[in-house]
């Protein structure tokens, strides 16, 4: 009989040379991070008048409130200049870091196998 075991959903990243650990499998964080992702893929970032950087900033400092804790928010944007690009680049950062465990890939094999075009 084949045991089934929990996979850690725990990631550890480094950033300006501190480590920070993190538990990602929040339902709600998964998918507040695929919404943003997406509206950020469908934003067209040459209009500007809609807010759509202040939006995306915000978006990303909540988003590291919520899976490294505000502290950490705090520290890793202390005397750093406030700027868009690098706020997204750490989103893609962390991103990275979560798809890269394997929770995540065995979850999203899961999730195909209940897709409409799995069932057909």
């Amino acid at each position: 009989m084949k045991d089934f075991r929990f996979n850690s959903s725990e990631i550890v990243v480094s950033i300006k040379g501190r480590e920070y650990r993190a538990n990602y499998g929040d339902a709600d964080l998964q998918q507040d991070m695929l919404e943003f992702a997406l509206a950020l893929g469908n934003t067209d970032v040459g209009d500007i008048s809609g807010g759509v950087y202040v939006w995306a900033s915000e978006r990303i400092h909540d988003f590291i409130k919520r899976l490294l804790g505000a502290e950490a928010e705090h520290e890793i944007f202390e005397g750093e200049e406030p700027s868009i690009l690098e706020e997204l680049r750490l989103f893609n950062h962390l991103q990275e870091a979560i798809n890269a465990n394997a929770a995540v890939k065995e979850l999203e094999v899961s999730l195909g196998r209940f897709s409409p075009s799995a069932t057909k």
